[in-house]
């Protein structure tokens, strides 16, 4: 019953705690595991892009992306994938 809207909540929950504290949550997937090195450019990167005091990283390897990655956060998403360019090739030739 009801413990499946359990994760759901919990993170609802911590999305909320982390917007009083200026801190926002990317989910982050890669197509590869992503380094310390490589998680911490991002974050500093989103830091940048949304003023946020502190960012966290919620990190899922996706091997479908071919190489690259994408970023969620908030409403936005930034698609630096293999198959996100791929598409956006496929949408511009009129393929679908």
């Amino acid at each position: 019953g009801r413990i499946a809207y359990l994760d759901g909540i919990a993170y609802k929950f911590l999305e909320l705690s982390y917007k009083e504290e200026s801190i926002e949550i990317a989910k982050v997937t890669s197509s590869v595991q992503l380094s310390a090195q490589q998680q911490k450019t991002i974050a500093e990167k989103l830091k940048k892009i949304t003023g946020a005091k502190q960012i966290k990283l919620a990190l899922k390897v996706d091997p479908q992306l071919i190489g690259g990655f994408t970023i969620e956060i908030g409403s936005k998403l930034i698609d630096t994938s293999i198959r996100g360019q791929l598409k956006q090739i496929s949408t511009l030739l009129g393929a679908v």
